[in-house]
């Protein structure tokens, strides 16, 4: 079973559209479904309702509904803008009395690369811990509903 996606929305060039959104949506990622057969909406809001999954996962057979960015705190990454920015500020946040200090690199190892993907015990998700601390220094994540995607996993949707 293939994805199998209306034309006006396969047929648009994935990278340019996420570029295009306005400058204020520093992360946008396109939608796509889990690779496992659980049918979930890769972003928050999916695992958030149910009424909400629902409706994402009808847009694959279907053109429906809003064409612009929904915010969603977090999106998964197979496809994701993520602005320069971004990185500055987490990095900017990871200093003492930040936000994020986890992230920053230990004591005595300050060349070392900033953890701004490090999975965490109760996130497992390098994309959802990535949004997550974003979304705490303020940084706010978008899902394009109108930027389809397939996930090659066990199964090809």
């Amino acid at each position: 079973e293939g994805l199998s996606l209306p034309e006006p929305k396969a047929s648009r060039n994935a990278i340019e559209r996420l570029m295009s959104h306005s400058a204020d949506k520093r992360i946008v990622g396109a939608l796509y479904r889990d690779r496992r057969r659980v049918n979930k909406a890769q972003c928050e809001k999916a695992f958030s309702s149910e009424a909400e999954n629902k409706r994402l996962l009808e847009l694959f057979k279907s053109p429906t509904g809003s064409d612009e960015p929904e915010e969603c705190g977090w999106v998964g990454f197979g496809l994701v803008r993520i602005h320069r920015s971004v990185f500055l500020e987490m990095k900017e946040a990871s200093k003492p009395g930040g936000k994020l200090p986890e992230i920053a690199p230990p004591k005595g190892r300050e060349t070392d690369a900033y953890g701004f993907f490090g999975r965490t015990s109760e996130q497992r998700g390098e994309d959802v811990v990535f949004c997550r601390r974003a979304g705490k220094i303020g940084i706010k994540t978008y899902v394009d509903t109108g930027c389809l995607l397939g996930h090659i996993g066990k199964a090809i949707y």
